[in-house]
């Protein structure tokens, strides 16, 4: 599967499978908005990249290297900025009010990661906010 295919709807999936589909979108989703919030300020610091796979570990309950495997699909969606929409949409299909609150949560925190939160982390975080109906 082409990376770039990970934000979208399963095909021909039973019901388990769809479940384990949808569960890793929405990982892949929110470590594709974690990443490009570390990306925005053109400053990718590792204190953020550490953040990142924290977050993904303590949010998802899941090991490191899966962490890690999921950020690094997240870099790669990422690169077309089309995809943080796609990200978005399908947060939003998918997650409740709550999860939602959580995942501007998580951004700010990477935004906050390297001591700075600069105007395009800023201006980055209120976008998601707004997408995301906060």
């Amino acid at each position: 599967m082409d990376p770039k295919d990970y934000l979208l709807p399963p095909q021909g999936f039973d019901q388990e499978e769809e479940e384990k589909d949808v569960a890793f979108r929405t990982q892949v989703a929110v470590a594709s908005l974690l990443c490009e919030m570390a990306h925005v300020d053109d400053h990718f610091d590792k204190s953020e990249f550490e953040r990142i796979i924290q977050l993904i570990v303590h949010q998802f309950h899941i090991m490191d290297e899966e962490a890690e495997r999921i950020r690094e699909l997240a870099e790669v969606l990422i690169q077309d900025k089309s995809k943080v929409d796609l990200a978005l949409d399908t947060i939003n299909a998918h997650f409740s009010v709550e999860q939602k609150k959580k995942v501007s949560e998580m951004a700010s925190a990477v935004a906050e990661a390297d001591g700075v939160v600069d105007k395009y982390e800023q201006f980055f975080l209120n976008y998601l906010k707004g997408r995301l109906g906060l």
